[in-house]
């Protein structure tokens, strides 16, 4: 057998060159742009949501101050604001502005509240089988606090030779519900005049009480 011819390192390296590594065939990450893809499209869908939410929003009214029970709504009571469609089912749109002017608050608005239907009435106070009273109410015969449009007391004459305020011969089971609408200023005795809205049916009770001395006793929710 011959011997090896050994190779000189030129020709190593020669043979080195022509030796080369097999090529990995490239994979493309297509997973990596369809999710670009798919987060591109989901930005500017959301853009467009919230643009269109801002697009669909309506102009209502609500009070620009606080507005009593049985008020005659006037124009510096009402006031703008702009709310989600999906919420304007129960709100008045304020295309309906010129309608509620001269219109009387079927209950007290605070400022700031949005205006339903309900919160409005076209008669005025008193309505329709109401009557409106005055009551003389002498000092102690209401809740030191005093009383407020639109709340319920409950009215209880005093018997002659007592004091309203002691609250002596008065019965509160002889009494009637009334709803107050306005407070007058005392006089120089103390005495105030509260006006009140009842039933027309109780129409005797209440010029009785007014003809003579009644303690108010404020009611609270019936639950």
């Amino acid at each position: 057998m011959g011997s090896a011819v050994p190779f000189s390192p030129t020709e190593r390296d020669e043979a080195a060159s022509r030796v080369r590594a097999p090529r990995v065939p490239r994979h493309r990450r297509w997973w990596l742009v369809l999710l670009a893809v798919v987060l591109v499209a989901g930005g500017g869908l959301g853009s467009y949501a919230l643009v269109s939410a801002a697009d669909e929003r309506v102009e209502v009214l609500l009070a620009a101050r606080d507005i009593a029970w049985g008020a005659v709504i006037t124009d510096a009571d009402l006031g703008r604001a702009l709310v989600a469609t999906e919420n304007t089912g129960h709100v008045i749109p304020a295309s309906e502005h010129a309608a509620v002017v001269g219109r009387t608050a079927a209950e007290p608005i605070p400022a700031g509240g949005l205006l339903a239907p309900g919160h409005v009435r076209e008669q005025g106070v008193p309505g329709p089988g109401e009557l409106l009273v005055g009551l003389r109410v002498e000092p102690g015969g209401v809740p030191a606090r005093g009383v407020r449009p639109g709340e319920v007391v409950r009215v209880v004459p005093v018997a002659d030779g007592h004091t309203a305020g002691a609250g002596e011969g008065a019965d509160v089971g002889a009494g009637f519900d009334a709803r107050v609408l306005a407070t007058g200023a005392p006089d120089a005795q103390g005495v105030v005049v509260v006006d009140v809205v009842v039933p027309s049916e109780l129409g005797q009770r209440a010029t009785s009480a007014a003809a003579g001395r009644v303690l108010l006793v404020l009611r609270g929710p019936d639950r």
